[in-house]
């Protein structure tokens, strides 16, 4: 495996992917982009982007600094590849947690995954599960499929959705699989968040700076795939194409 991560906060880092078994084993490839306070760019998708063209394994993952992968994630990891590659061995995008390829509106969402958050724990299955998108705790592809992202898409959202609509693009289908991971497992001073309002990045979510933040991301892919809707995120909807830009229906 190459795990590329691209880090502003290594405190976080530190607390959560660093120490994560799969990094401690020494057995992977790790890329580490320094992006404190935004130097290298404010458009996640160009690191990734570059992330990806240095990386020498066969799939490339990447993921959140906040999020740690437990002890026996490579062999969950490893088991759930092997059933999917019975299922479909020419897979796009594969992930922790997505939703369902057959939703329609944002309140028939099903979640599939498994993984863990300061929301609590879940499994929802059967997996894999085929999904239109992705959360972006951690995603990977394969080297060899033609899927990669988007470098042109602004700023640091939308690109879990955005990966996978290229991946249908392509013929191929994205899939959540069961290897279990914890995003956000610990606060900055060592403590585990029990309730989303104890993480301050978690609770930023309800902010307008957070909203307009986000705006460009999901202002560009909904002009992206406007021949798509209607689609969704984990987080988000895209449902009237006459609301492209700007807030409308489908907003954030």
């Amino acid at each position: 495996l190459s795990v590329v991560v691209v880090v502003n906060d290594w405190g976080e880092f530190e607390q959560h992917a660093s120490r994560s078994p799969v990094r401690t084993g020494q057995r992977h490839e790790w890329i580490l982009f320094d992006n404190t306070e935004n130097r290298l760019s404010g458009d996640l998708c160009k690191l990734y982007c570059r992330g990806f063209e240095q990386a020498r394994g066969d799939l490339v993952i990447f993921a959140h600094q906040d999020v740690w992968f437990p002890p026996g994630w490579e062999q969950d990891f490893e088991h759930a590849l092997d059933e999917l590659a019975r299922m479909d061995p020419n897979w796009g995008v594969i992930g922790s947690v997505g939703i369902a390829a057959t939703a329609t509106a944002m309140s028939d969402r099903a979640f599939f995954g498994h993984w863990c958050d300061p929301a609590g724990y879940r499994f929802n299955g059967p997996l894999p599960a085929p999904v239109q998108s992705l959360d972006e705790q951690w995603l990977c592809i394969r080297r060899n499929s033609g899927v990669t992202f988007d470098e042109n898409l602004p700023g640091m959202h939308c690109y879990g959705v955005d990966i996978c609509m290229q991946a249908r693009s392509l013929g191929l289908q994205s899939y959540a699989i069961d290897a279990f991971v914890w995003h956000k497992y610990l606060l900055p001073d060592g403590a585990r968040p029990m309730a989303p309002h104890e993480s301050g990045k978690i609770a930023r979510r309800a902010t307008r700076a957070f909203r307009d933040e986000v705006q460009p991301s999901y202002d560009y892919v909904a002009k992206k795939w406007r021949d798509r809707y209607p689609f969704f995120s984990t987080s988000m909807g895209w449902v009237n194409p006459a609301a492209s830009t700007g807030h409308g229906d489908a907003a954030p």
